[in-house]
């Protein structure tokens, strides 16, 4: 009877609506409907419809996009996966950290468009989820240009033969990116490179200078070409010019650039000779400088004429009056006419302009902006243009702009002020921490600094072996199986503490882990990754360790967290007969107390009744702590029983049995354990830390970092790993940075931790750097001195009597006697500043490192004969000043 009412309810079902019949009543659910249980399942919201990358140039490391996830619901949602195309050309990839999401809780992905093919990308990000639809897809466009540039040069003209004439070629980043420049060659009879100020990497948009020089070597027309490598290839210019038959010609060559030179001082070319190369004599002869001031001809041999074959000689004299280029011309005319020509070229500088970096350390945290400022001071009593400012920087991955802020420099610095140069600095990725240079071209000179360091950091966890992935295949339910170890290494170089959350499916779990809830920069923890199965099924999955690294203070943003994911895969498979499962401990340590799970399963097709759980044999170290065999167990099903396992001496313990009756026959287990004990050895095996200076106004970074191996040689792993630091007075600073010895210390394995001492009590002393467990004690012993700041100022070369109307250069040295590192205020000159100033070549300003010197030269330029007043040279180092006096005299011209 039952068989026909499901054949007529099957029947009347294909009507669609809720029908009635003789003893019969079928509800048939409506099109359209939807069922109960899909309203149990979350809503996952995204922060917006697409990303949209914009242009950028081939190869670039640029900044990703994020996407915000939110579960809109009340119920928690789970993001199974998230994928992109693999496709190298258009170069889409996603990071994230997002899992499990709480009602109303959000996380981040970010999405990288790093295209090594130029053209138009398009792809997709897929977002796969147990909430409603169960998928997502957020479509990725972005363009990807070839880096271009140009490079223009006017023509040279005629020029005369055994003459010289410069041109400016100018180079100009016309792509959408940063691209390399490299040194730019000539080829071609005659040319050749006087001068670049070409930064490497340079801006798009930007443009740079090279000198080029055309030396006319033959009668006619001479072709050349300028060469630019660069990261858009190489570029090149047509060089042209001719050359002029001239009886006149300086022999010795062009006259050679004198560089930068201090304003008030002089410096002197080599012999330049001109020869008459003709058959008559030349007459009318003269020697000019056109163009510019600055140049003066000097110890000249050469009168109003110049026999045929014969040679004259003179010198030529650069003495900038003002800061700023010096462009001209030598000139040698016979008859009024130009027959012989060379370039002059000279900076006349002042020491009164000077740049120094806020920090000298900077890390940038992959996610966050950091911002950094230069300081320009011009001391001068004029006004300094800043024509052009760079930053070549030591990686691609670092992104950085000049963003105007408090103080900002504008084009024009009044004389005896300063102002800020701030920038913000962006990482794209981790790269070693270097130099970067800064550049500034001013009508004073050129200015470079390279103080500053920078490196970017990105708590990546690189796993040994590569890209693991575990099958642990059938499984019985109750045992375990265990991978292979799993080594992960914090590949962070910033000193910031990165917090570890960890996401691991059903049916696994980590094993001997040393990895704790923190990580510092290259620490390394190890684990086994455990299948136990608890029903007969097949399990899958991913185990997740994700890094989510602490901000820098004073940064703005969110760090970027880091994923490292491991696919894992099993089945449970049920045991041929009723039976105990698991059991294995491994090595425990005295001290410690270890939970053994043991699994009874029923694969029968019929319930059993349980009698009580027991155990017998070493109760001393083994306890039943719980279990849930109780009076019967379902047919297909498990119970488990937990017991405690606490080792009172090391090696094979005694063993124990667990036991419990099942259908009135006793079911048994023999319960094996060992334990041992954690010892500990330290490389070095004491600390001995250099002096440092006691903190103070003008003194920071004054702390010593070192080093210190701690190895557990015992037989059992240090379960609960503890470090701390014991020392004689309260008011110093110890502390460990990047203290990898935390949470677990495997047999047989090493730890590193950096101990920094400071403080500001002067002498010595003394402490103890303690690591403890359960069972292991090593006290490793140090010793710390905290000294006076001091420095030392060496006069190199003292004042010098000089000539009336001229200039020469004192230079002094200034060096830190111990190590920390000091804010160097810019030095001062009081008494006689009419004739003494600080010239060029001045580095004494912003920030001295560690064991460091700097320069201060000083020019002297008297305006009478005889003794001049005495000028004081002031230098402040760390709050400490010393004096130097200034004393010269000036010579009769």
């Amino acid at each position: 009877m039952k068989l026909k009412k499901l054949i007529v309810a099957a029947a009347l079902s294909a009507f669609g609506s809720p029908l009635f019949a003789s003893g019969y009543y079928v509800v048939v659910p409506m099109p359209g409907k939807t069922p109960a249980n899909s309203y149990n399942k979350g809503s996952l919201v995204l922060s917006g419809p697409q990303l949209d990358f914009g242009t950028r140039q081939r190869n670039d490391v640029g900044l990703p996009l994020s996407l915000t996830l939110t579960n809109a619901s009340s119920i928690p949602l789970t993001i199974a996966q998230m994928t992109v195309p693999r496709g190298a050309e258009e170069g889409f990839s996603v990071q994230t950290d997002c899992s499990v999401l709480a009602p109303s809780a959000s996380c981040l992905a970010y999405v990288y468009y790093r295209p090594i093919v130029a053209g138009v990308h398009a792809g997709a990000l897929t977002i796969n989820h147990d909430g409603k639809g169960g998928s997502k897809t957020v479509p990725l466009f972005g363009v990807a240009r070839d880096p271009s540039a140009s490079l223009a040069i006017s023509g040279f003209g005629p020029v005369n033969v055994g003459s010289a004439k410069d041109q400016i070629a100018v180079f100009t980043n016309t792509g959408v990116g940063n691209i390399t420049v490299g040194a730019p060659t000539a080829s071609g009879a005659g040319y050749s490179i006087v001068n670049s100020d070409c930064p490497s990497p340079l801006a798009p948009a930007n443009s740079c200078s090279i000198t080029t020089r055309f030396t006319a070597q033959t009668t006619g027309d001479q072709a050349g070409v300028l060469t630019v490598p660069s990261g858009a290839g190489a570029i090149t210019a047509a060089l042209s010019g001719s050359g002029l038959s001239s009886d006149l010609q300086f022999t010795s060559g062009p006259v050679a650039g004198f560089g930068s030179v201090a304003v008030g001082a002089s410096v002197t070319s080599k012999s330049v000779t001109l020869t008459n190369l003709g058959n008559l004599d030349a007459q009318d002869l003269a020697l000019q400088v056109d163009g510019t001031t600055g140049y003066t001809i000097q110890n000249s041999t050469c009168s109003a004429s110049l026999a045929a074959g014969k040679s004259c000689s003179f010198t030529v004299q650069f003495s900038p009056v003002n800061p700023g280029a010096y462009l001209g011309n030598l000139n040698a005319t016979a008859g009024g006419k130009v027959l012989a020509s060379s370039p002059l070229s000279g900076v006349g500088t002042s020491s009164a302009i000077s740049v120094a970096p806020s920090t000298g350390t900077v890390y940038v945290i992959v996610g966050t902006t950091s911002t950094v400022s230069y300081t320009f001071t011009n001391s001068s009593n004029s006004p300094v243009t800043i024509n052009s400012k760079s930053l070549a920087v030591p990686d691609p991955s670092l992104v950085y702009s000049f963003t105007p802020g408090a103080g900002e420099c504008g084009n024009d610095v009044p004389a005896k002020s300063s102002c800020k140069l701030n920038l913000t600095m962006q990482g794209a990725d981790s790269f070693a921490f270097r130099p970067v240079t800064l550049t500034l071209n001013t009508s004073a000179g050129k200015l470079t600094d390279n103080r500053l360091s920078v490196g970017g950091s990105w708590a990546k966890l690189s796993p040994s072996p590569a890209n693991p992935s575990f099958n642990f295949g059938n499984v019985v339910v109750g045992a375990s199986a265990l991978s292979a170890k799993v080594k992960v290494t914090d590949m962070s170089i910033a000193g910031n503490v990165s917090n570890i959350s960890y996401g691991i499916p059903d049916g696994f779990s980590l094993e001997s882990s040393s990895c704790g809830d923190t990580s510092n920069r290259t620490a390394v923890c190890e684990f086994y990754v455990k299948f136990s199965p608890t029903s007969t099924k097949a399990y899958s999955g991913s185990f997740t360790m994700t890094s989510h690294t602490q901000p820098t203070a004073g940064t703005t943003g969110t760090p970027q967290p880091y994923t490292l994911t491991i696919p894992l895969s099993g089945v449970g498979t049920e045991p041929a007969s009723i039976s105990w499962q698991g059991g294995a401990s491994g090595v425990v340590e005295q001290g410690e107390t270890r939970a053994i799970a043991m699994t009874l399963y029923n694969p029968t097709v019929a319930a059993v009744t349980l009698g009580a759980v027991g155990l017998s044999g070493n109760t001393n170290e083994f306890q039943l702590a719980s279990t849930s065999c109780t009076s019967s167990l379902a047919a297909k099903s498990s119970c488990m029983a937990v017991l405690n396992f606490t080792p009172a001496g090391s090696g094979a313990r005694p063993q124990a049995t667990l036991a419990v009756a099942t259908n009135g026959n006793t079911v048994s287990s023999v319960l094996s354990a060992t334990g041992g004990s954690a010892v500990f050895t330290a490389t070095p095996t004491s600390l001995q830390f250099g002096s440092r200076y006691a903190p103070s106004s003008g003194v920071f970074n004054a702390f010593s970092d070192l080093s210190v191996t701690v190895t557990n040689t015992g037989t059992a792993a240090a379960e609960n790993l503890s470090t701390s630091i014991t020392y004689d007075d309260a008011t110093l600073n110890f502390s460990f940075q990047n203290n990898a010895c935390v949470n677990r210390l495997n047999a047989g394995t090493s730890c590193t931790t950096v101990v920094r001492a400071s403080g500001s009590v002067i002498g010595a002393h003394t402490g103890t750097v303690n690591v403890k467990s359960a069972s292991g004690l090593l006290k490793i012993p140090f010793t710390f001195a905290v000294v006076p700041m001091d420095i030392g100022v060496t006069t190199v070369a003292g004042v010098q009597d000089t000539t009336v109307g001229q200039g020469t250069v004192s230079t002094y040295a200034v060096k830190t006697n111990s190590t920390g590192q000091v804010v160097v205020q810019p030095p001062t000159i009081s008494g006689n500043t009419a004739e003494y100033s600080l010239a060029a070549g001045s580095n004494c300003n912003g920030i001295m490192a560690l064991n460091s010197s700097c320069t201060i030269n000083v020019l002297f330029t008297p305006t009478a004969p005889g003794a001049r007043p005495q000028g004081t040279l002031s230098i402040n180092v760390g709050g400490i000043v010393r004096t130097v006096p200034l004393t010269g005299s000036g010579l009769a011209p």
